[in-house]
């Protein structure tokens, strides 16, 4: 996974360093060019799964969208390739589509999470039910149950980016799995920011209980950044919740901390966050 995806066209100052250079350290660099001195070669289609994985996570590393037949091409790929893929290939491919904001179709997304689903898909495709309904038994392939934390925040959030509405049971399902890794404290922090930003995306209907979980870690993550934090507020705020009074007081103490931090766009939108979770007393900045 160090070399160059070949099909890959980088700038030419980059491909000089030679193949020694891994492909984070490239990027790292390519970060600070102009987003379309990285595309896809023309004469080439991703034919191979470890080539699509790479493509897929250099451009959402980038955050460049291709242009439409590229996009057409990798979702062909995408398709064709999904059995060749181990899970975590699959997750890496659904982060970017939620990254880059692409639907490559209902259908192929389906066929990407099938062995992450231990319920059934046809009982339901609305995803705003209750996120304490009950489940079926987990397939074979061990459905949300093998996932962790940070697998579903993932998955969460590529379904809202993407506007794929999952059943109603396996994004439930994976909602649960987010707040039993919250309270044994092995949520990451950014695990926490993309499964409520996913969460709130879907309109997930989530317990009091199940959110105070999910804000109590939050509050308690000392190396969370100002603008997840101001994320998980907002999105906190999206799906209905009402904490208590030391919630809200332990919720308000970080905004004030981030204020600083922020852009004018987020001071407003964790401002409007703040208030309608209760605070009359939003002018923490």
């Amino acid at each position: 996974m160090n070399a160059v995806p070949q099909g890959l066209s980088l700038p030419a100052h980059l491909c000089a360093q030679g193949p020694s250079v891994s492909i984070p350290t490239r990027l790292d660099a390519c970060l600070s060019t102009p987003t379309d001195a990285f595309q896809l070669h023309p004469d080439v289609t991703p034919s191979d799964a470890e080539l699509l994985v790479k493509t897929h996570w250099a451009l959402a590393r980038l955050r460049h969208r291709p242009a439409p037949g590229d996009m057409q091409s990798l979702a062909g790929a995408a398709r064709r390739l999904v059995g060749d893929l181990s899970v975590d290939d699959r997750l890496t491919v659904m982060h970017a589509w939620g990254v880059l904001r692409c639907n490559p179709g209902d259908d192929v997304i389906r066929a990407y999470t099938a062995d992450f689903r231990s319920s059934d898909e046809n009982s339901s495709d609305d995803s705003s039910s209750d996120a304490t309904s009950s489940s079926s038994s987990s397939s074979s392939s061990g459905g949300e149950d093998a996932l962790d934390g940070d697998q579903c925040a993932k998955l969460l959030c590529a379904y809202g980016r993407t506007r794929h509405l999952p059943p109603a049971a396996h994004a439930s399902a994976l909602a649960r799995r987010l707040v039993e890794e919250a309270e044994r404290d092995a949520l990451h922090p950014s695990a926490a920011t993309l499964g409520l930003w996913g969460a709130s995306l879907l309109g997930l209907r989530m317990t009091t209980a199940q959110l105070d979980v999910l804000a109590r870690d939050a509050v308690q993550q000392k190396k969370l950044a100002p603008r997840s934090l101001a994320k998980i507020v907002w999105a906190l705020a999206a799906l209905g919740y009402d904490p208590t009074a030391s919630d809200l007081a332990e919720l308000r103490a970080r905004a004030k901390d981030a204020m600083p931090s922020l852009m004018a766009k987020d001071k407003e939108a964790l401002r409007e966050a703040l208030l309608r979770l209760g605070d009359r007393d939003v002018a923490v900045a």
